[in-house]
């Protein structure tokens, strides 16, 4: 959108606005994100997630006519999801600016408002992560041979209940820690092949962690998830009706443009904001007994399952200075 300060449409600045903030995410390009979808007019600003209820069969003999079915209920839970904030940048542009000043409006104004709304994000889950306790690894963590320290996050994990076997497993790596593990040559980017992965922070795969690189987090500290452990909701305001000038976006990620005029400034405001929350996903451990023998046995007990609350959720903390 280069010279084009006053031809461009509504919907060109929001579709280049959109592809500015797609590999801009770090922390957010690795949690489950919730859109308008999710958050639907009418329903509020909370959403509420399913968590399936946990059910056991039971063994019967073939034939029997005699036992009644046991019937088992099905107990679900809700898990509450909200928008809370919102991430806004408006700037001023004044006659000189559009007149004089401005010859790249996508490089001079959009890109530095959706620089600042990804910023705004990022820096909300960083704070997420700072909250979370930390943990000490199984073993002391040995710079040149940091691997380890994945082991002993897989261990963390399944402790808690998490399955790592079949889960999606991410590691936030702090770069202190990434340099050890490129020092070591346990990583090396020319091996990772994908360069959207590298845009995103993504250097490879380690004891089966996405292992991605995070400015945002201390250098030291390593943080081994599920990709649905962190959350973030989002979704772009409406465009008012008395806004001439106005777009909606969404596609992983969801924004406003807005663009008016101030009579009393004399000037433009170019708008760029999106609702949005962030948050560690309450995660379930699932407690399972099977029956003991077939029903009208004797000595028959009838297993039961729940789902028990994981404190903390599915988000493990080291620090390798610890």
């Amino acid at each position: 959108m280069t010279n084009t300060l006053n031809t461009y449409s509504a919907a060109d600045a929001g579709a280049v606005a959109l592809e500015l903030i797609h590999g801009s995410f770090q922390l957010a390009s690795v949690a489950a994100s919730y859109d308008e979808n999710t958050f639907k007019a009418g329903i509020g600003r909370t959403a509420y997630l399913t968590v399936p209820a946990a059910l056991v069969a039971h063994d019967r003999a073939l034939g029997d006519t005699d036992n009644a079915l046991l019937i088992d209920a099905i107990a679900e839970s809700r898990v509450p999801i909200e928008l809370d904030r919102e991430a806004v940048s408006a700037v001023a542009l004044s006659d000189a600016d559009l007149s004089l000043d401005l010859q790249d409006f996508t490089a001079q104004v959009l890109a530095p408002q959706v620089d600042a709304v990804v910023s705004r994000v990022e820096a909300s889950l960083a704070a997420v992560l700072e909250d979370v306790d930390v943990e000490a690894p199984a073993a002391a963590y040995d710079p040149a041979k940091p691997v380890s320290l994945f082991t002993s996050g897989r261990r963390a994990l399944r402790g808690r209940g998490i399955d790592v076997a079949g889960g999606d497993l991410v590691a936030l790596v702090g770069s202190n820690v990434v340099d050890d593990l490129l020092e070591s040559d346990s990583l090396d980017y020319s091996r990772t092949g994908d360069a959207d992965a590298l845009r995103s922070g993504s250097v490879g795969r380690l004891r089966g962690f996405n292992v991605v690189e995070a400015s945002r987090i201390g250098a030291d500290d390593v943080f081994f998830m599920t990709a649905s452990s962190l959350y973030l909701a989002h979704r772009p305001p409406v465009v008012p009706l008395g806004a001439s000038f106005g777009e909606t976006v969404s596609a992983g990620s969801s924004l406003r443009y807005l663009r008016d005029y101030d009579a009393v400034h004399r000037c433009d405001r170019s708008i760029i904001d999106s609702f949005y929350g962030v948050g560690v996903m309450p995660t379930y451990r699932l407690e399972r007994t099977e029956d003991a023998g077939v029903q009208g046995s004797t000595g028959y007990a009838a297993g039961s399952a729940s789902l028990v609350p994981i404190e903390g959720g599915s988000v493990v903390r080291f620090d390798t200075t610890a």
